[in-house]
């Protein structure tokens, strides 16, 4: 495999609209406390509006930055960002850590090994390749283009714009597609889209699909400015999902305040999708979307720090910690666990100082 950079994407920007921030705003605070940004994120919700105030040009592109909680940012890679001294050696530190940044974001072998960037790109992309020799209905990650909206910075692989982060939503999906044919699946419900990214992954590889993202304001608004940027024929805006009886438009995304729960009519055989969303809830809130969901859902796709394994800064913003696993068995009593394993980030297995991240899959029971 070969692959280039492509770090010249600056003319593919999203449009702000401050109104539809707004609205989104007004609309979650209306909603039942359930349904409010849970205690480890409430504190992040200003910060991230005064993100979004200042607009959405080259969003994708920023570097420390809260829209990066939101998974909305592809900045070049970077090293050392965590080292700190003293004030006079503070500036050499940067300086240093400045200039090996930029060798590693210009491709050059800068990394251990006489590695580059370059290579961590290909050796991800073949490992993603790999995934569609695990089960026929994976679908092949050289099908996978993603959209340059918003200036990220990615590499392009036969012709076709990538990611780093798209490579990780592909194995999301390909772990999914391992257990379910997306070719007999209409509908997929995710709770928690974040910036919309698997939304995209999942419609590129499958456009027959029908989307509905349920999230917060602020992530939802970033996913709705993107996406419909990047795929003005098939999104429904969220103007016209709020409005009361909107009914899905098959093969289209829609957008829906995570409120909208209950609302939700999905088309056929529908897939819910949650990673690292539900983590976050208490037992609760987690039984109160169970209610909803398990309905209508004839599988589930769940993602995340589970119970033993749960991110010591969540436990710690958690006044009841850390939700159970059990909680989430109580919450899906129709459903049954049929697999579970550390998901993988496309180098490596996702395990960081937070815990480690599971994929998990489960179907319906038949009695």
């Amino acid at each position: 495999m070969t692959v280039e950079l492509s770090d010249d994407n600056g003319a593919f920007q999203v449009a702000d609209d401050v109104e539809l921030l707004e609205l989104m705003l007004d609309d979650l605070a209306a909603a039942a406390p359930v349904f409010q940004p849970p205690a480890c994120r409430a504190h992040e919700l200003p910060l991230v509006v005064a993100d979004l105030h200042e607009g959405l040009h080259d969003f994708r592109r920023r570097d420390n930055s809260h829209l990066a909680d939101l998974g909305a940012c592809d900045a070049p890679p970077r090293m050392l960002n965590g080292i700190r001294a003293n004030p006079d050696a503070q500036v050499v530190l940067d300086a240093l850590s400045d200039a090996l940044n930029g060798r590693i974001a210009a491709g050059r072998r800068a990394l251990v090994e006489g590695l580059s960037i370059l290579d961590l790109y290909d050796t991800a992309l073949r490992i993603c390749a790999a995934q569609a020799q695990r089960a026929p209905t994976i679908a092949p990650a050289c099908n996978l283009e993603v959209s340059r909206m918003g200036n990220p910075f990615g590499f392009t692989h036969a012709g076709r714009f990538l990611t780093r982060s798209a490579l990780f939503f592909y194995m999301r999906y390909a772990y999914v597609a391992e257990h379910v044919n997306f070719a007999l699946v209409d509908t997929v419900v995710e709770l928690g889209s974040g910036s919309g990214k698997q939304a995209e992954v999942l419609k590129r590889l499958h456009p027959h699909l029908t989307i509905v993202l349920l999230d917060t304001a602020p992530a939802l608004y970033v996913a709705e400015r993107f996406l419909t940027a990047a795929y003005p024929q098939e999104t429904v805006p969220y103007r016209e999902t709020r409005e009361p009886g909107c009914a899905l438009v098959p093969g289209h995304i829609h957008f829906f305040g995570n409120f909208r729960v209950d609302d939700v009519e999905p088309i056929g055989n529908t897939l819910f999708w949650s990673a690292a969303t539900l983590e976050e809830l208490d037992a609760v809130a987690v039984a109160h979307y169970g209610r909803a969901i398990t309905p209508w859902a004839e599988s589930l796709y769940l993602h995340g720090c589970f119970g033993e394994t749960r991110r010591t800064g969540l436990d710690a913003l958690l006044a009841n910690g850390p939700t159970p696993f059990a909680a989430y068995v109580d919450a899906f009593p129709e459903h049954e666990m049929v697999d579970r394993r550390v998901a993988h980030t496309g180098l490596a297995e996702l395990v960081d100082r937070n815990g480690t991240y599971d994929d998990t899959f489960w179907a319906r029971r038949w009695v």
